[in-house]
């Protein structure tokens, strides 16, 4: 089995702007990507503790996600300080947090068994495609509508659990076939050109 992964941004934007985030744990054999809402603060930051998470136990409960949200806060709290101590002033970060806006972030996360079965845990327009032997597509996604700019996401504060829950699929995977993990532009772009795939 060969994993390979990157991280890449829009056409408009800079690398920096990207909040895309993955993991790949070797020990646990199980891969993930989450992609931060962009209207949120610190969404990369909390794509990653996400991402981390998975792939180390394989699940995300809503206590574990509110053990994250702390996590997410101190960090938040940190860098605050840090601009303080350098004579800036953070009010705008400041403000939003004091005022409860919080990160949002969706996940797709992929636990393999041996080298042919497969579970994967999707919320959101982050999702799997599912390749087939003939490369028929599959995507495999928590949306049941068209990928749109409100998806189903965890939320970073621990009152707000976000929208939506996890969707679980399995399946095995066979010689030739491929498992493709992506973020929303990719999951936009397949569901558009699902039609034409050779």
């Amino acid at each position: 089995m060969k994993i390979r992964a990157f991280i890449t941004h829009k056409m408009k934007e800079r690398i920096a702007d990207c909040q895309d985030r993955f993991a790949i744990n070797k020990e646990t054999k199980i891969v993930a990507v989450s992609d931060g809402v962009s209207q949120s603060i610190f969404s990369a930051y909390w794509a990653q503790l996400l991402v981390d998470h998975y792939c180390q136990f394989g699940q995300l409960t809503n206590d574990e996600r509110v053990s994250l949200c702390d996590q997410w806060v101190k960090h938040v709290r940190n860098y605050i300080e840090e601009e303080k101590a350098k004579g800036n002033n953070p009010w705008r970060t400041e403000s939003n947090l004091d005022e409860g806006l919080s990160a949002g972030a969706t996940l797709c996360g992929v636990r393999f068994e041996g080298n042919q079965m497969w579970s994967c845990d999707v919320i959101g327009d982050s999702c799997l495609i599912k390749v087939g032997d003939n490369n028929e597509i599959e995507i495999l996604s928590s949306e049941d509508k068209k990928f749109d700019n409100e998806p189903d996401y965890f939320d970073s504060h621990p009152q707000k659990k976000g929208r939506g829950d996890f969707k679980t699929y399995w399946g095995v995977l066979s010689e030739s076939a491929k498992l493709i993990l992506v973020s929303d532009p990719f999951s936009d772009f397949f569901f558009k050109n699902k039609a034409d795939a050779p």
